[in-house]
């Protein structure tokens, strides 16, 4: 897989850092009272459920990030399919450390595996023809990278990472500027045009549920929740958003 521009070593360690602060804070008071300092441990990674993994290398870092001492042999990767019952990994180390580092690390690969899992199930439904399944904005906060890289783990394409990615018109901003002329013709004029509008299709994405937007260029009809989103050249497939079938069928549209 190769890694998004988004996935820098500097941001996974900014994440491990900011969510090691949040749980431990001045200590794991816990482990420093009733563990000596000089003990050390072995602890197995035990798959509870079939699905994919994904978290494992997140799982590696926030280990080595928080203790270098602490080994690891790993028997799963990252997009694994996986079995009740199976080991994922084995740590071994500082028992405080293990003690310290287990919450955040089951933590981040619970919720990333059952995200890859999710988003391979999709994957799985639409095979064979040229639809793709793609992410959102509207993930936890403070934990939008590891959720998108699961998206990617499990064959999904993540979509914009942030709002500073590129410009994408959607109905609020139509409304707010006025009408969806005034909305475009603003964009057009703007100093960000020339730097933020490159979409997948070279072109501003323009979103309006229940109709289209004309993008003007190469720009391609992304319609959220509300409908398909159109190849680069406005031509051929639709992409459906991550959506089950019951509510595709709920807003009218069969998926068949």
């Amino acid at each position: 897989m190769t890694r998004p521009s988004y996935l820098t070593d500097g941001a996974i360690r900014a994440f491990i850092a900011s969510a090691l602060d949040e749980d431990i804070g001045e200590g794991d008071h816990s482990s420093l009272a009733a563990v000596p300092g000089h003990a050390t441990n072995k602890a197995n990674l035990l798959i509870k459920a079939d699905g994919i993994i994904a978290g494992v290398e997140l799982a590696e870092k926030i280990f080595k990030y928080y203790d270098p001492r602490i080994a690891i042999d790993f028997y799963k990767k990252d997009g694994d399919a996986i079995k009740k019952g199976e080991v994922a990994f084995v740590v071994e180390g500082p028992s405080r450390s293990l003690l310290s580092t287990e919450r955040l690390v089951l933590n981040c690969m619970q919720r990333m595996s059952g995200i890859a899992t999710y988003t391979h199930r999709l994957c799985q439904m639409i095979r064979g023809t040229t639809a793709q399944i793609m992410d959102t904005r509207k993930t936890t906060p403070n934990f939008r990278l590891p959720e998108k890289w699961a998206v990617l783990i499990g064959g999904g394409l993540n979509h914009r990472f942030a709002l500073y990615d590129m410009i994408m018109l959607k109905d609020n901003h139509i409304d707010l500027a006025g009408g969806i002329g005034k909305a475009i013709s603003n964009t057009k004029t703007s100093h960000l045009a020339g730097q933020k509008t490159k979409g997948r299709g070279g072109g501003a994405l323009f979103e309006r549920s229940g109709g289209s937007a004309a993008g003007g260029g190469r720009g391609h009809h992304h319609a959220g929740q509300h409908g398909p989103v159109r190849d680069e050249g406005g031509r051929g497939h639709d992409r459906w958003p991550v959506q089950d079938r019951s509510q595709w069928r709920h807003n009218g549209i069969d998926p068949s």
